[in-house]
């Protein structure tokens, strides 16, 4: 890739497919093991799909699952 298009900043308007949120498993944040959670962004040209990781949660009661996984934003963002 083109170093000038590495880190760029961009803006996409479109939605979430909350459906298809997944956990990325065993991936510590400052010492502490969680998931991130990965949801596909559908943009309003529907050409266009990118996975965006909306943060880091802690592991839940019994390790294999987050205690809450918060919804994605509605509609459109």
């Amino acid at each position: 890739m083109a170093a000038p298009l590495v880190w760029r900043t961009v803006t996409v308007t479109g939605t979430y497919v909350d459906d298809a949120t997944v956990l990325l498993r065993n991936r510590p944040v400052d010492s502490t093991a969680g998931f991130h959670v990965l949801t596909p962004f559908q943009a309003q040209d529907p050409a266009v799909t990118v996975v965006v990781d909306r943060g880091f949660i802690p592991i839940g009661a019994d390790a294999s699952a987050p205690d809450t996984l918060p919804a994605p934003p509605s509609g459109t963002v």
